[in-house]
């Protein structure tokens, strides 16, 4: 996993965004981060997904300090699902709010 920061005077983002290329599951698939913010992430996957859905993903990051990787959990909502040279790119706002609970 690489991590380096991203940023133009153009970026109007709420937090800055760090290119990171790391592993990301999903419930029903997995990929790898392009990008990676405390708000939100952007990960290549082979899985059509839809703008809207909430996700729970598990992203493995270096940890330097322990000399292995950590798995971070975070909640979010796919904002852009697009063509990313042959594979989907999925844009997630991440809010760490869970789902509610489904009703049987």
């Amino acid at each position: 996993m690489t991590a380096e920061k991203k940023a133009t005077s153009a970026d109007n983002r709420a937090a800055p965004r760090y290119r990171m290329d790391a592993p990301v599951e999903f419930i029903i698939g997995n990929g790898m981060t392009r990008d990676l913010s405390t708000t939100g992430v952007y990960f290549i996957c082979e899985r059509p997904l839809q703008v809207g859905i909430r996700l729970s993903l598990t992203i493995e990051v270096d940890d330097t300090m322990a000399d292995r990787p950590v798995k971070m959990q975070r909640w979010g909502t796919i904002v852009r699902v697009e063509d990313h040279d042959g594979k989907i790119g999925v844009a997630v706002h991440l809010d760490d709010e869970p789902p509610p609970p489904r009703k049987r």
